[in-house]
Parts: C-alpha cells; sequence; structure tokens
C-alpha cells in the first residue's frame, strides 16, 4: 500500500516536471535564459511561482534541466 502511493507520488511529480519543461521550453527559445522566470513558466502550466519552485529552485536550474533534456 505504503509503495503504490510513492509510486503515484513519484509519477506526478515526473508528469508535472515534464510539463513544466516542455511549457518552458518555447519560453527559453523566445526569450533566453535572461528572460526565462520561473513565475512566466508557472503561468504557462497554470501553476503558482512558489507551486514551480518545488520542482526547480532557481530559473537557473529550470534552464539547465531544459537544455539537458
Amino acid at each position: 500500500m505504503v509503495e503504490q502511493r510513492v509510486a503515484q507520488s513519484t509519477d506526478r511529480f515526473a508528469r508535472k516536471r515534464d510539463a513544466i519543461l516542455d511549457a518552458s521550453i518555447p519560453l527559453l527559445n523566445h526569450r533566453g535564459v535572461k528572460g526565462l522566470t520561473l513565475g512566466l513558466a508557472a503561468a504557462a502550466v497554470g501553476l503558482s511561482t512558489t507551486s514551480v519552485t518545488y520542482y526547480f529552485k532557481r530559473k537557473d536550474d529550470l534552464a539547465a534541466a531544459i537544455l539537458t533534456r
């Protein structure tokens, strides 16, 4: 039972993180690293900026994840 909840939580985390990355790619392409903000990324997926910081602590972390992807 606990393992199932952990797996669901991990899957949900991965899906949300992927959604943030997917929505942020066009922002990064259009605005560059300097113009990319966690607020813009959050708005693109309908989250608050604080929610995005759960997945990416700083915008540089988000940009690096996009480039690594």
